[in-house]
């Protein structure tokens, strides 16, 4: 029942850990493929982005204002590809 116990506990720790990952994450790409959004949703969200970066391959890549709570937790980014949301982070 232990050695159940710590595999699970594993398991459960690298799931953590790759959906915290912010840039890239496969997560965070399966998610934005089942679940639509397009750039008028962000900034229905967010406001209007504070920056906007042209990438290769057709992408871009909005920056919003900082989420300010009882911390400043960063600017959240999207990544998006004809006009719909790819991935997404915090830098």
């Amino acid at each position: 029942m232990k050695k159940i116990t710590a595999a699970l506990s594993i398991v459960m720790l690298v799931f953590l850990c790759a959906g915290s990952y912010s840039y890239a994450g496969p997560i965070n790409k399966w998610y934005y493929a089942k679940h639509p959004t397009t750039v008028e949703k962000l900034k229905n969200v967010y406001g209007e982005p504070i920056n906007l970066q042209k990438q290769i391959g057709g992408t871009e890549k909005f920056v919003f204002g900082s989420i300010q709570n009882t911390m400043n937790m960063g600017h959240p980014f999207f990544i998006v590809k004809d006009g719909r949301v790819i991935d997404s982070g915090i830098q």
